[in-house]
C-alpha cells in the first residue's frame, strides 16, 4: 500500500475545469466535441486510469467524489481531492501518450470522456483554446515543480 499525502499544502495546480477552458471556443467546435462525448460510470473505489495506462480521452468529473493521485517516484503518493467539472488528461491525452497520474473514485461518479483525437482536432481549428490550455499546463507545471523540489528538500 502506498503512502498519499493528503495535507492541502500538497496542492497539485490549479483545476482545468472544462467549461471555463472551452467557454469561448466558436459554437460549431463546442458541438463538435458535445457529439463525441460520453458518460462513463466509475464506482466508489475503482480507478479512471492509473500511471502508465494510455491517455485515449479527456475526463470531466460530472457527479461524485475523485481523487487526483500523483506517484513522486519515491513510494509515496500525492493526493487531492477534486473537483465537479473538473477535467483530467491534460497534456497526455493531446501528446498521445500514457497517463503520469491516477484519478480514483472516493464514491460512485460519472465522468464524461472525450475522445483526445476530437479533443486535438478543435485544438488544432482553434489557436485561442490551444494558447489557453497551454498557459493553464504551464501555470501547473510549475507548481508542480515547486511541490516536488519541496517534497524533497
Amino acid at each position: 500500500m502506498r503512502k498519499v499525502h493528503t495535507d492541502q499544502r500538497y496542492f497539485l495546480g490549479n483545476p482545468i475545469f472544462f467549461s471555463e477552458l472551452v467557454s469561448e471556443i466558436p459554437e460549431g467546435f463546442a458541438e463538435e466535441l458535445k457529439r463525441s462525448a460520453r458518460d462513463i460510470f466509475l464506482a466508489g473505489g475503482a480507478s479512471l486510469f492509473r500511471r502508465g495506462d494510455p491517455a485515449e480521452n479527456i475526463y470531466i468529473l460530472r457527479s461524485g467524489s475523485a481523487r487526483l493521485v500523483i506517484d513522486t517516484g519515491s513510494g509515496t503518493g500525492i493526493s487531492r481531492k477534486t473537483f465537479k467539472g473538473e477535467s483530467f488528461g491534460f497534456p497526455e491525452a493531446v501528446l498521445l501518450g500514457t497517463h503520469e497520474n491516477a484519478v480514483e473514485a472516493d464514491s460512485d461518479c460519472v465522468f464524461t470522456a472525450i475522445g483526445s483525437n476530437d479533443f486535438r482536432r478543435v485544438l488544432h481549428l482553434d489557436p485561442g483554446l490551444c494558447f489557453k490550455l497551454l498557459s493553464l499546463l504551464g501555470e501547473n507545471l510549475n507548481t508542480g515543480r515547486q511541490l516536488l523540489i519541496s517534497l524533497h528538500t
